[in-house]
């Protein structure tokens, strides 16, 4: 066997070609590393805030692993190149000519201007109720303001006058955003409550308030009612069954209007015969009477609200049950119309505060309801 001495000796030329190599492979990395360099971008916000998510851009290209910032970019070959950055709610920065020099680093700093708030959208059907923004009144819902600066904003809702519960509310506008609040629909304290005669006039009628109970003289009459109780009409006629009828305001609306109405059949003093079957035009009657405040209350919010694919005309059909003493005792309807969500469930719950006159029998009646886009409240 050779000694390692025996190796130098004996082949001198193998050392020599290693030592070249060598010397290769140390001038390539020299040269590689003189041929790139690196970019550090950093970004800030308009107020000096700084960003730790941006997306940036070198030579247009996306660099995926510069998600966070500040950000080092190795490896850059040396040259002229352009970087920009984009950040949610910020303003796209222009492009940045950036020239790369061998085995060093170029910093790039961004400062990005936050966009605009696109203002605030107030939604409301009410009469009379207005909207506020920090302190300035800005009219009669539904409302559109704009011009609203980043940040918090304090938003009233109220009554031009007592009728109704204020709501107030500390809003965040971010930027790049029409921050939507939905319609608002404030609770009905205060209410006008229209009492109008039927075509058969009332020896009495009451109104109740909680346990209170307040005899009204000749109808008509219009009376503000404070909607802290149970609030109902009593009347009664000779010969007539007797008309009850609940009252509520849980549709928002402030005035509501109702018609005395007995059942149509005359009965003789002493005479005790039990109410007869459901008529169609009981049935008509009653239906007119409430009419209005369901289409104010279920129609014009749904028609707010509707989306894109809403037809001109929708239409809901509720099976009714209806108890002997004529109230709704359920109500059932089938699906919304298409691009009117909500409407049908406000129809069922509105519907069984109605009250139809007395019949002997309990009874299912089928209402179609039909609303036109055109006829609007």
């Amino acid at each position: 066997m050779l000694a390692p001495q025996s190796l130098v000796t004996g082949k001198p030329w193998l050392w020599m070609a290693l030592a070249m190599v060598a010397i290769a492979a140390a001038s390539s990395i020299h040269y590689l590393a003189t041929r790139t360099g690196q970019i550090l971008v950093s970004v800030t916000g308009g107020a000096g805030v700084p960003l730790e998510h941006a997306a940036v851009f070198v030579d247009d290209e996306e660099q995926k692993t510069c998600a966070n910032v500040p950000c080092l970019l190795g490896e850059q070959t040396v040259g002229s190149h352009t970087v920009k950055v984009t950040a949610k709610g910020f303003a796209a920065s222009p492009h940045k000519p950036v020239r790369v020099r061998g085995s060093e680093q170029v910093i790039v700093r961004f400062v990005l201007d936050a966009l605009p708030s696109l203002g605030l959208k107030v939604g409301g059907t009410q009469r009379g109720v207005l909207l506020f923004v920090d302190g300035q009144e800005v009219g009669e819902l539904p409302q559109e303001v704009h011009g609203l600066g980043l940040g918090s904003h304090q938003v009233l809702v109220t009554g031009r006058d007592d009728s109704y519960r204020p709501m107030s509310r500390t809003v965040e506008l971010e930027p790049g955003k029409l921050t939507d609040l939905g319609v608002i629909k404030l609770k009905v304290v205060r209410g006008l409550l229209n009492i109008l005669p039927g075509p058969i006039a009332a020896d009495r009628v009451t109104l109740l308030h909680g346990a209170e109970r307040k005899d009204l003289p000749a109808l008509p009459m219009t009376l503000t009612v404070p909607v802290d109780a149970q609030l109902a009409i009593t009347a009664s006629k000779k010969g007539y069954p007797n008309f009850f009828l609940p009252i509520n305001f849980d549709d928002g609306e402030r005035e509501q209007t109702y018609t005395i109405l007995f059942a149509h059949e005359f009965r003789e003093p002493g005479d005790q015969r039990a109410p007869g079957p459901m008529t169609a035009e009981q049935v008509q009657v009653t239906v007119a009477r409430y009419s209005p405040s369901l289409k104010r209350a279920c129609w014009a919010n749904a028609f707010d609200a509707r989306s894109a694919n809403a037809g001109s005309v929708a239409r809901v059909n509720v099976a009714l049950t209806i108890a002997p003493s004529g109230s709704v005792i359920n109500a059932v309807t089938g699906a919304d119309p298409d691009g009117y969500r909500g409407l049908a469930n406000c129809i069922s719950a509105r519907v069984r505060s109605w009250q139809f006159s007395p019949i002997d029998a309990p009874t299912t009646v089928n209402v179609p309801f039909v609303f036109i886009a055109a006829d609007r409240p």
